[in-house]
């Protein structure tokens, strides 16, 4: 079900390779090591996936219950409890959903200051973007005509 720029971002982020500050303070760069989107936290992959109000916002609203503990993640262990496999693939897509738009908004406040979008407003841009890629494939479809009850998890 993953689009390619979001598997792609998902992928880097589970390997620990998205560009944060604290990877950017390795290669001696000078930078703010806080996180723009909290303001809380010192940037890092683990901050941002795990300890970060802005994407605790997103991980609030997923279909399915996912682990906050970002390590955790990074070792294969997304869901809590027993999870379908129609579950865990909407969630998975979610997942790496959120984490692109949460990067996408990182990068969009580091490069246009003072400006920026709030956790409910990226929100709506992923759930948007997991229906929109959900209701135009057709194993989705399938699946969801034999499980009715999935449909409503989407909004």
């Amino acid at each position: 079900f993953i689009m390619p720029k979001c598997a792609f971002f998902f992928w880097l982020a589970i390997k620990n390779r998205l560009l944060t500050k604290d990877r950017m303070r390795l290669f001696e760069m000078q930078v703010d090591p806080r996180c723009v989107l909290c303001n809380g936290g010192l940037e890092s992959s683990h901050h941002l996936f795990s300890n970060c109000s802005f994407f605790a916002a997103l991980r609030a609203e997923s279909p399915v219950q996912f682990n906050a503990d970002w390590d955790l993640c990074r070792t294969g262990a997304f869901f809590i409890g027993n999870t379908s496999r129609i579950k865990k693939r909407i969630g998975g897509l979610f997942i790496a959903v959120a984490i692109y738009h949460t990067w996408k908004e990182r990068n969009f406040r580091i490069h246009n200051v003072g400006k920026h979008n709030s956790p409910s407003r990226v929100l709506l841009r992923v759930k948007e973007m997991v229906r929109e890629r959900l209701f135009s494939c057709n194993s989705f479809k399938r699946m969801a005509a034999n499980h009715p009850g999935i449909i409503p998890l989407l909004y």
